[in-house]
């Protein structure tokens, strides 16, 4: 009988689509009541990520809960050098500077806002129209709520929103099946070499 890390399961469950290259950066937050171990598990999943170019890290922390973002570096740094994503970044008071700083900005806006600072949908790859009528409408009106708030482009989104789907259940199944994380990645590797 195989044993599924709980922390691994929720990585699959809010990462796979950043793991199958979908989408450069995904969130997922970990509540420190049902993770004690963490730290450790934090530790572990960074180093072995990294040998697949993914990266995690931790924006932020409270009382209650650790926010991770898992990153395809490659992909977040092309997203975040595209001249009009770029442009809204430095808007909001980041550098055009390298990806490291960038998330030490992100991060500590994440620490003193209260929510999220309207600029995490661009690192999350989220379409700028959308990410910008967010702020603009304060969050209201969106034409449809999935894994962001639509306002352009319906249909489009729901093509996507299906695709992120069929990319986490085929994750999941395979993991509940007895592939580990790195199996899985390694799999994920094959298929797109």
């Amino acid at each position: 009988m195989f044993s599924i890390s709980l922390f691994e399961q929720e990585l699959v469950h809010h990462c796979s689509p950043a793991f199958a290259k979908l989408k450069p950066a995904n969130l997922v937050c970990f509540q420190k009541q049902k993770f004690p171990n963490f730290n450790e598990d934090y530790k572990k999943y960074k180093k072995e990520l990294k040998k697949f170019g993914i990266e995690i890290e931790e924006l932020c922390s409270c009382e209650k809960r650790h926010l991770v973002l898992v990153y395809q570096k490659d992909a977040l740094e092309h997203q975040l050098k595209r001249p009009e994503i770029l442009k809204q970044l430095i808007r909001y008071g980041y550098p055009d500077g390298n990806l490291n700083t960038q998330l030490k900005i992100l991060s500590e806006r994440l620490v003193k806002t209260n929510g999220f600072p309207h600029e995490i949908g661009l690192f999350l790859g989220y379409p700028l129209r959308d990410v910008l009528a967010f702020e603009h409408y304060k969050g209201e009106g969106a034409k449809l709520c999935g894994y962001w708030k639509v306002y352009f482009d319906v249909e489009n989104a729901k093509k996507t929103f299906d695709i992120f789907d069929k990319c986490r259940d085929k994750f999941e199944e395979r993991l509940f099946a007895g592939k580990t994380l790195a199996q899985l990645l390694e799999m994920q590797l094959m298929r797109t070499a």
